[in-house]
């Protein structure tokens, strides 16, 4: 390894006959892996490397975050669900009754009963953030489908890791729910990107041109998309790219 990727952990490379382009990817298991279309010279995952090198400190950060906190019941102190401009409080009450989450009018999450440990109290508070994202999303969505008059059947959230919305030929729209710590703008974005799908189903001209209509500063949005990681608390990020 060189100097200019001496900043880096250690890393794998990887040559795939179904890529079409360099990728990278961080997880738990493997650690931080390039990922090369089949025929492309290995020293061209140096360049890619230093040229995502924000995204892999800051996604390493979180791989060392989960190992020293995945046995201890460390969850964030507050969630800033910027999409909805609500920060809901988080606290933990141990008791000798099955785990649970129960809220308030005030956006507080009380976290309820035995200590299950942090695994599997990140997975309950993911699924309350799935629900609220179903029923927050789903309602944005309705509201800009209904002033863009562009229609959709359907639905899903999903706790996606590498995608913040898809739409079928069915128009059935699935959305992630990191999206509720996005702000609105970027949101709306997305929302709107997803139901010209219901028209357009690939990236043509007149996708876009339909995008613009409805979203003029589209460019600006989808550019700052590429960072969005950053409002998502380390927990819940994003671990592909």
């Amino acid at each position: 390894m060189n100097n200019t990727t001496s900043w880096l952990p250690a890393y794998s490379v990887r040559s795939s006959k179904r890529a079409k382009q360099p990728s990278l990817s961080i997880s738990r298991q493997k650690g931080l892996e390039v990922v090369l279309p089949d025929g492309w010279r290995t020293d061209c995952a140096e360049q890619l490397l230093n040229d995502k090198r924000d995204w892999i400190e800051k996604h390493w950060q979180d791989i060392e975050y989960y190992n020293n906190h995945k046995s201890k019941s460390d969850l964030p102190k507050q969630l800033s669900l910027r999409a909805l401009q609500q920060i809901w409080t988080l606290h933990r009450i141990e008791t000798c009754s099955r785990f649970h989450i129960m809220t308030n009018a005030g956006h507080e999450l009380h976290l309820v009963g035995q200590d299950i440990g942090f695994t599997k109290q990140l997975d309950r508070l993911r699924q309350w953030l799935v629900d609220y994202a179903n029923l927050q999303l789903t309602r944005m969505l309705t509201v800009i489908s209904e002033q863009t008059a562009l229609g959709f059947d359907s639905v899903h959230i999903r706790a996606q890791r590498a995608r913040w919305g898809s739409c079928s030929s069915d128009r059935i729209i699935q959305l992630n729910y990191k999206l509720l710590f996005l702000p609105y703008d970027l949101v709306r974005h997305v929302l709107i990107h997803e139901l010209c799908h219901t028209i357009e189903m690939n990236h043509s001209r007149r996708f876009w041109q339909l995008v613009k209509k409805h979203d003029a500063n589209y460019k600006q949005f989808n550019d700052a998309l590429k960072h969005a990681y950053q409002y998502i608390p380390a927990v819940f990020e994003l671990m592909k790219t």
